[in-house]
């Protein structure tokens, strides 16, 4: 275990190296000047040049990629343009507004669609299973940036019972959480029923109905333990993309998080900040997956982590 954890965190250096340069040269190429932004386009010549020297972004581009991936090792991953603030302090006060909401649209992923495959699979090929597979069909296809502003104005413009956004209140979560989980559950369940359907074709299976077990015992202690590993991938693999699909869903409901901060550093053009928020994400990413790897071994004596 101990190597196997040594080795993937090496590997994460090169993946990281590689965004962090993917991220610098595409905000750097995309048109855009933020000292334009910064002082309007009315501004004198000699303060966008007094300005630009200042941040240090009349140096060449070598340089600037240079002194970002300088600090980015050193853990100073520089001052935001528009604020003056540090980035990584930026950053860590609007990680765990965004670390919650994934959480949160996880455990509805979870809580509908385990209960809800588990009942598809034994009900393979009857109308709650067709119907299901209808539900979620339309899951999968409903994009947040539909679902969110449908959702506001149900609940929240016509019937008045859950806030338009913010985090102030605890029922804030409910509507971000449910629009982010959705499609991930519509996935999940899908996932789940397939797995199932696979692991109760199996002779173990078979010999344990044969020895006159309970249903509900070979469903939960037998299919369910043995059809985990597919349904561990995809939901490590979710929970990553959850993390850098939360930006849009942020938007739409003004949550404080990471993906907010990162639409708003990209409207300003702050090179820093965007660059420190998609690190951020892309850590997460890595970190989730190298979780779920962890996971299988967990969930399947089998699996052997070398």
């Amino acid at each position: 275990m101990g190597t196997f954890l040594i080795r993937r965190l090496f590997m994460l250096i090169p993946v990281l190296l590689g965004v962090l340069t993917a991220v610098f040269m595409l905000i750097h190429l995309i048109p855009g000047d933020p000292v334009e932004v910064m002082l309007g386009e009315q501004a004198l010549t000699a303060d966008r040049a007094q300005l630009r020297a200042e941040m240090g972004l009349d140096d060449p581009l070598a340089v600037q990629y240079a002194r970002f991936l300088a600090g980015a090792v050193t853990g100073d991953l520089g001052t935001s343009l528009h604020s003056g603030r540090p980035v990584w302090r930026m950053v860590a006060e609007r990680v765990p507004a965004t670390l919650g909401l994934t959480v949160a649209a996880m455990v509805v992923a979870i809580g509908v669609a385990l209960p809800l495959g588990l009942v598809c699979a034994v009900r393979a090929g009857r109308a709650l299973d067709h119907g299901a597979m209808v539900a979620a069909l339309v899951g999968v296809s409903m994009p947040n940036f539909w679902l969110g502003p449908l959702l506001i104005l149900v609940f929240s413009v016509n019937l008045g019972w859950l806030p338009l956004g913010g985090a102030e209140e605890p029922l804030a979560f409910v509507l971000p959480a449910l629009t982010l989980g959705t499609a991930m559950a519509a996935i999940l369940t899908r996932m789940v029923r397939a797995s199932l359907l696979e692991v109760m074709d199996r002779e173990f299976v078979r010999t344990a109905v044969a020895k006159g077990l309970p249903r509900w015992r070979v469903m939960v202690r037998h299919v369910l333990a043995n059809a985990l590993i597919p349904v561990i991938t995809v939901i490590g693999l979710q929970f990553g993309a959850l993390l850098a699909g939360a930006i849009i869903t942020e938007t739409i409901f003004s949550w404080p998080g990471l993906g907010r901060l990162t639409v708003e550093a990209i409207q300003t053009r702050d090179y820093p900040l965007v660059q420190g928020c998609v690190l951020m994400i892309c850590l997460g990413y890595l970190l989730a997956s190298l979780l779920t790897d962890l996971c299988y071994a967990a969930a399947d004596p089998r699996v052997r982590l070398r």
